[in-house]
């Protein structure tokens, strides 16, 4: 079992039905259901046979009470609401966005691992979710991002939340506080504030190898983009030379 599956599963929180997509030989929801994390859960994958090396693998395990497989493209072979949780992980972050993007609001938690385009997907799912945690995760010379996060508290929750802290938020400088809060920098959607701000010991090393490559391309020729990516990383860097942000 890989690093990555690991790490998945534990920052799952326990949950009733989970939709495992692009499930692919079945592991994530094996060790999910031997981790006690879900009661029910659909394993999805659009090819027929990787599907079929899951059923295998979870028979083999004694698991089908607990997993179901389905074939199928993203969320289509999963009933709307069916699903309490998601967990998708190994796609690119357009194609994760294209699932989600209009069912997204069914699920109350989601832990989710993009492979790309990670700005834009951070975005996009801070517009639509609590971005509750983010790790960082190096396995096999490679970096991985895993997101968990859950459905927005409810306009009434909300609206309590917000009475209970009118004092604090009339006291000015917690309202400078909070305005920077929700400005985010160019660092911090693509690198993640949470990981920035708990100074992830993994992210610190992966900015550091982005660094020594951006670098030695730019010692051969000056190339822009190259050039604002070692910016963004430098910027990230400083989070790790002043003292912790209290969250």
């Amino acid at each position: 079992m890989s690093k990555r599956i690991e790490k998945l599963v534990e920052l799952f929180p326990g949950a009733r039905s989970v939709a495992d997509i692009g499930c692919d030989h079945g592991y994530t929801s094996i060790l999910l259901a031997k981790a006690g994390k879900a009661e029910k859960i659909i394993a999805c994958d659009i090819g027929q046979a990787p599907l079929e090396s899951a059923k295998k693998n979870i028979l083999r395990e004694g698991l089908t009470d607990r997993i179901e497989c389905r074939l199928g493209d993203g969320l289509e072979p999963i009933k709307s609401f069916e699903a309490e949780s998601v967990l998708i992980s190994g796609m690119g972050g357009p194609l994760m966005t294209e699932i989600l993007e209009n069912r997204i609001e069914e699920f109350s938690f989601a832990v989710l691992s993009p492979q790309s385009d990670f700005a834009k997907f951070r975005r996009f799912l801070f517009d639509r979710m609590e971005i509750v945690k983010e790790e960082y995760l190096e396995e096999g010379g490679k970096f991985y991002r895993l997101f968990l996060a859950r459905k927005k508290q409810s306009p009434e929750s909300q609206e309590i939340e917000q009475e209970e802290k009118q004092e604090e938020r009339e006291n000015e400088p917690k309202k400078k506080e909070d305005k920077k809060k929700f400005c985010r920098t160019a660092e911090e959607w693509e690198y993640g504030w949470l990981p920035l701000q708990e100074k992830d010991p993994v992210l610190k090393r992966m900015l550091e190898k982005e660094e020594k490559q951006y670098k030695e391309i730019l010692e051969k020729k000056q190339i822009k983009e190259v050039k604002e990516k070692l910016e963004l990383v430098n910027k990230a860097l400083l989070y790790y030379r002043t003292p912790r942000n209290k969250t």
